[in-house]
């Protein structure tokens, strides 16, 4: 069941194009993240499935796919971001796919906190230079 949900709103509503520049990208991809997050049957669920998938095998196989896919959509943001030269090649890609879905996620799954599009905007610039400053 949780595979199916998450197939059905997770993946489409995470695919973001290039938007010319590190936090036009970091907006993009944060509006789509909170697409998913606010979307009704995830928002019931989410947290619970996160506190029972290291008790639940099978809820692990079919939940970890799902966050392998958004990691590798942050590294096409990341590999973007080098080729414009906006990012070093040596950042810290764990860090920064952590770094971009995590804010989000426990403002609006874990506190309850809104997140209109002015929070995205500066939560996308403070994204950036937060990756621009971890580079080693």
């Amino acid at each position: 069941m949780a595979s199916d949900l998450l197939s059905q709103v997770g993946l489409t509503m995470t695919d973001v194009e290039e938007r010319g520049s590190l936090e036009a990208d970091l907006q993009a991809v944060l509006l789509a993240i909170r697409r998913v997050l606010r979307h009704p049957k995830v928002r019931r669920i989410l947290t619970d499935l996160h506190a029972e998938i290291e008790r639940t095998p099978a809820l692990e196989t079919a939940i970890r796919p799902f966050q392998r896919a958004r990691r590798e959509r942050i590294d096409g943001l990341i590999d973007r971001a080098i080729k414009r030269r906006e990012l070093s090649p040596l950042v810290d890609r764990e860090m920064a796919a952590d770094l971009i879905a995590a804010p989000l996620y426990w403002r609006l799954a874990v506190v309850g906190g809104r997140s209109d599009r002015d929070y995205i905007k500066r939560l996308a610039r403070v994204i950036g230079a937060a990756l621009r400053a971890g580079e080693l």
